[in-house]
């Protein structure tokens, strides 16, 4: 055999060799890729778990509530119906809003139809404040709200303390009115108070109130 075919010979070979070891070294790296706990720590995915994403979304919560109240006076007060809200936080906020606080229970959504005709007319948001209101007013206001002929927050004690009306119509600057008032028809413009901002959140159940003379 002479040299050309003798090189010949042993070049094909080794390229044989070269290709089989590559072919090896993919199956070998194929099999730690399937094989559990011997995967690649530099190509490893990071996994996040519920309890993470459970954790860091409060923490936002918290943080964007914390920014979006700052320097604001909380109330014990929250939605009365969650629709009101807005989001996945349910949160809502109010700009330039007349205040309507009512020390009984609202009964019924007769009684509080002038108020709305004054509200309209104003063209500005309200917020209306009450120990309870009746489940079917409040699916009625919740409506009306939700079809934009009305802007609304409806509000009643988050824990049962009626301190927080009180403390409401004092920051607000509103005449506390009685249901009986309401159904007499005796209820003013001069009687709603008024608002610079109020930002009432689901988790926690709390109302932030701001004002020029609070």
């Amino acid at each position: 055999m002479d040299t050309p075919g003798f090189l010949t010979i042993l070049g094909a070979g080794g390229v044989a060799m070269l290709v089989a070891a590559l072919a090896d070294r993919r199956t070998r790296k194929r099999a730690e890729r399937e094989r559990p706990g011997t995967t690649d720590p530099e190509t490893t995915p990071e996994y996040v778990t519920e309890e993470q994403l459970v954790r860091n979304a409060s923490r936002l919560r918290t943080q964007t509530t914390v920014l979006a109240t700052e320097g604001m006076t909380p109330l014990s007060l929250r939605l009365v119906d969650l629709r009101f809200g807005q989001g996945a936080s349910k949160t809502s906020s109010l700009a330039g809003v007349n205040v309507l606080v009512c020390n009984d229970p609202i009964t019924s959504m007769r009684e509080l139809l002038p108020i709305f005709t004054m509200a309209s007319t104003a063209t500005t948001p309200l917020i209306i404040a009450a120990p309870s209101v009746e489940q079917q007013t409040a699916d009625t206001l919740v409506a009306n709200h939700m079809a934009g002929k009305l802007t609304l927050q409806v509000l009643v004690p988050a824990s049962g303390d009626a301190t927080a009306l009180a403390e409401l119509a004092a920051i607000a600057q509103a005449t506390p009115i009685t249901f009986i008032d309401l159904r007499a028809g005796d209820v003013t413009a001069a009687d709603l108070g008024f608002l610079e901002l109020s930002v009432t959140t689901a988790d926690p159940a709390q109302t932030f109130v701001s004002t020029s003379h609070n």
